[in-house]
């Protein structure tokens, strides 16, 4: 709990100025931390090389899908090294369609979230 505060504070700070969230991030001791507030940033600056700092390769792959679809960006789905970047490149050229169904099969819950309200 006292590290789901101090997250929040920082990224908090951070927002308003006050702290550079990239180096609160790249001094995380926890590797999950540091990889959810590395991800956060990858999505919030939309930017991919942000994604490459996340260590689990998992949540990596998931990162750069979230930039992708915030950033209607396929070219993006390339950086992907799985199966996944097949999903991507459909789920965005979905979007870009307005298909009902852009987000279906999106296994991640935070991927699909985004996917959902970038759908609209």
């Amino acid at each position: 709990m006292k590290l789901h505060v101090l997250f929040l504070s920082a990224l908090l700070l951070g927002c308003c100025g006050l702290m550079d969230m990239h180096n609160i991030c790249r001094q995380a001791s926890d590797p999950d931390v540091k990889d959810k507030c590395m991800s956060s940033l990858a999505l919030s600056d939309r930017n991919i090389a942000e994604c490459g700092e996340v260590s689990n390769a998992t949540m990596r792959e998931y990162c750069i899908m979230r930039v992708a679809i915030i950033t209607l960006d396929t070219s993006k789905c390339a950086q992907i090294q799985t199966s996944l970047m097949d999903q991507c490149t459909k789920v965005v050229e979905r979007i870009r369609q307005n298909n009902s169904f852009a987000c279906a099969g999106i296994a991640d819950k935070d991927t699909l979230e985004v996917c959902r309200i970038r759908a609209g």
